[in-house]
């Protein structure tokens, strides 16, 4: 099973995730793309708990594929 990190920001790289989770079929996880520490945790440890493999829907969220001990996608946006 898939799992979505979906972002609730309404920018460009958030209305992003938000569209892809209207139009897949998968489990999502919505969170907030900037979490204070205790928020980084809470969200590591969900994501371990679901699925098989984990899209991380933006680049701000690839430090979390360090945790996950499974395969992941991360969807980079800008390379500059």
């Amino acid at each position: 099973m898939v799992v979505l990190i979906v972002t609730s920001e309404q920018y460009g790289v958030d209305k992003y995730s938000q569209e892809l989770a209207k139009r897949l079929p998968v489990k999502k996880i919505t969170t907030r793309r900037y979490l204070s520490l205790a928020g980084a945790y809470k969200l590591a440890r969900s994501i371990r708990s679901e699925g098989s493999v984990v899209h991380l829907s933006n680049q701000h969220f690839a430090r979390y594929a360090l945790f996950l001990n499974r395969p992941f996608i991360v969807t980079l946006h800008d390379l500059a």
